[in-house]
C-alpha cells in the first residue's frame, strides 16, 4: 500500500471524522472506499458498483422504481419498460 497525502476542506474533513466515529472505521479506510467508488464509477460501466448500501426494507428497490417512474412520468420524459425493469433488478438476459 503507497502512502499519499491529501488536503481535504475543512467541512470535508469534519464530516469525514464524525463519519469515521459513527461507524466505527477508521478516516482512511473511508477515504479508500470513496475513492474505490469514484474509480468503479468512472472506469467504463458508468454504473455505481451494487449494492451502494444494504437495507432490511424488502421494498425499497420497488419503492425507489417506483418513485422514479412516477417522477420521469410527471417530467413528460416515460421511463421505458426496460428502465423500470432494470430498476427492480427483473430484466432477463
Amino acid at each position: 500500500m503507497k502512502r499519499k497525502t491529501i488536503y481535504l476542506p475543512d467541512e470535508v474533513s469534519a464530516a469525514l471524522e464524525r463519519l469515521s466515529e459513527a461507524e466505527g472505521r477508521s478516516q482512511s479506510d473511508l477515504v479508500r472506499e470513496g475513492l474505490r467508488y469514484v474509480i468503479d464509477l468512472h472506469s467504463g460501466s458508468g454504473e455505481p458498483p451494487i449494492p451502494l448500501f444494504m437495507s432490511d426494507d424488502p421494498t425499497l428497490a420497488e419503492r425507489n422504481a417506483e418513485a422514479r417512474f412516477r417522477a420521469r412520468a410527471a417530467s413528460g420524459s416515460p421511463m421505458q419498460a426496460s428502465e423500470l425493469l432494470d430498476d427492480l433488478g427483473r430484466r432477463g438476459g
